[in-house]
């Protein structure tokens, strides 16, 4: 019977860990249509302790710079930074 407790501990531990997400998540804390703008972003994020990239894309025929923070894999991790991004009134949505 010992073991049996010691194994559906063990179980409930488990449930208590973090969700892992299989792909890499990533955050948008931005988009911008000139990159002065969005290296603003960056360098506002850098402040906060927070590593950005800027990706470049094509919308239509407009050229958009977003700011991106990540990737993570904890669920957690990725809503602690959303809090904290939040706290200084950034929106950050979830990207891919």
């Amino acid at each position: 019977a010992a073991a049996v407790n010691n194994l559906g501990a063990t179980e409930e531990e488990k449930k208590e860990e973090p969700k892992e997400s299989k792909v890499p998540l990533f955050l948008q804390a931005g988009s911008f249509s000139t990159p002065e703008d969005a290296d603003n972003q960056k360098a506002k994020l850098a402040f906060m302790g927070i590593e950005a990239v800027i990706q470049q894309v094509m919308i239509q025929d407009k050229t958009l710079y977003r700011v991106r923070v990540g990737p993570y894999t904890r669920i957690d991790e990725l809503n602690k930074v959303r809090a904290q991004l939040a706290k200084s009134g950034i929106d950050a949505q979830l990207a891919k």
